[in-house]
């Protein structure tokens, strides 16, 4: 990231790894605690709480930059 960079939104997807004789199933999306994230030029720090107390702990998440303000790109 540069210093003119900017960054607005964050989009949390999560992965699961299939399991065998098992129905793969995505744990419930994690709410983002906007108040508590900082974005810096070159980091960001996001803070969340599990939807339900079955959630997943740690998600996986990837900045892609965003070329137009259409949305195309992300």
């Amino acid at each position: 990231m540069n210093k003119e960079d900017v960054m607005d939104s964050f989009q949390v997807y999560c992965m699961e790894e299939p399991q065998d004789d098992r129905e793969v199933t995505a744990p419930s999306t994690p709410v983002i605690r906007a108040e508590d994230c900082t974005v810096c030029w070159n980091s960001a720090t996001i803070r969340w709480r599990p939807a339900s107390p079955e959630a997943t702990e740690t998600y996986t998440l990837e900045y892609c930059r965003q070329h137009a303000p259409e949305g195309e790109g992300l």
